[in-house]
């Protein structure tokens, strides 16, 4: 099976991970009891026209696969928790919220995450993957989900053993929420189709990373597959008259 990282990384460099006792060429392994963690997929990131859109760099086809495992996930009956980035005041982040050390100037990420005059809000998420009532939406203050948040509680709550991840970016939201949730003991599964970046470089490394880590990285058609199958499985048999 092809992988994403295939001609980005030279042959011995795969060797010496494989020797450390994970074959990268795998099958993805899921949860008995998954739910779907879609970070920070607002139009911010997702719609062109916002500073910080990954639109043009694999947002656009990442937009649609997430949509497709949002979907899936719905259809299966699993917990879908949307995060966003922490905003106290509407339309502006205090520097703790921007991320940036003593010292430094915010004014970088201050205009990345600005919404541009007569565009909507873009710290809401995507309409094209607008939650649903009931679906959990998660504001955070540093890259990973589960830094500063509810997220871990909820998934207790839930009785959750494993998450599915999408988003982006790839190389900082979503790898900082994949190597949280290996810190907390969930199984992480990451949808390659359905996460992009700012660079093709970083994006590939980085997944190539988690998979080597953290993390099982599967195409959307495997998670999909497997959550269509989940689906199946809950229906009640029908009724033998």
């Amino acid at each position: 099976m092809k992988r994403p990282w295939d001609g980005l990384v030279p042959t011995e460099d795969i060797a010496a991970l494989e020797s450390r006792g994970r074959p990268l060429d795998r099958e993805p392994r899921f949860g008995a009891s998954p739910a779907l963690v879609v970070v920070d997929m607002t139009r911010n990131f997702v719609d062109p026209g916002y500073p910080a859109s990954c639109f043009a760099t694999g947002g656009e086809a990442a937009t649609q696969g997430a949509k497709q495992v949002l979907e899936a996930s719905r259809r299966a009956a699993i917990p879908v928790i949307f995060t966003r980035v922490l905003q106290s005041t509407p339309g502006s982040f205090l520097p703790v919220e921007l991320g940036r050390s003593l010292g430094e100037s915010p004014e970088i990420l201050d205009h990345l995450l600005s919404t541009p005059e007569g565009l909507p809000d873009g710290n809401a998420i995507a309409d094209v993957l607008a939650p649903l009532p009931g679906e959990i939406v998660i504001s955070k203050p540093k890259p990973s989900a589960f830094f500063g948040t509810p997220l871990d509680a909820y998934l207790n709550f839930l009785r959750v053993d494993s998450v599915i991840v999408t988003g982006m970016v790839t190389s900082g939201c979503v790898r900082a929420t994949v190597v949280d949730g290996y810190m907390r003991n969930y199984h992480v599964v990451v949808p390659e189709g359905a996460v992009a970046d700012y660079s093709r470089f970083q994006h590939l490394a980085s997944l190539l990373d988690m998979h080597a880590k953290y993390a099982d990285v599967a195409s959307v058609a495997e998670v999909v597959h497997y959550l269509l199958a989940r689906a199946s499985a809950a229906k009640p048999a029908a009724a033998v008259v």
